[in-house]
């Protein structure tokens, strides 16, 4: 558990995932913008990062592990959100996508650094 966050694969896809939302929520006119449901994707990509980072940074594997489970929770958080903007058209399907995948994608990893960490001795 030496490594730094920032050198966590997973870490760096959430984090771009995190820029790629902003980007795209930027987009969305004046008039389609719903500014609580913007907030609410914000904070869940956020979270997914900072969870990934503040996890590496505790003392334990449990903690590691129970902020890894946070950081999952937050991730599938984003594709529920992302369903809403493509249900009432305030995103393009194709960007939805997009964004779901890449959110699947850091849960999978997420699931994958879980394992390592509970078969970690």
């Amino acid at each position: 558990m030496a490594r730094t966050f920032e050198s966590l694969v997973v870490w760096q896809k959430a984090r771009s995932l995190n820029k790629r939302i902003e980007l795209e929520l930027d987009k969305i006119p004046a008039s389609k913008t719903d500014y609580d449901l913007n907030r609410q994707i914000k904070r869940a990509s956020n979270s997914v990062m900072s969870n990934i980072a503040e996890g590496s940074s505790r003392g334990t594997k449990a903690d590691y592990v129970r902020f890894i489970d946070m950081a999952s929770g937050s991730s599938s958080e984003i594709r529920s959100h992302l369903y809403v903007y493509l249900d009432y058209e305030i995103l393009e399907p194709s960007v939805v996508k997009e964004l779901q995948a890449k959110s699947t994608e850091i849960n999978k990893m997420l699931t994958g650094l879980k394992k390592t960490l509970k078969n970690a001795k």
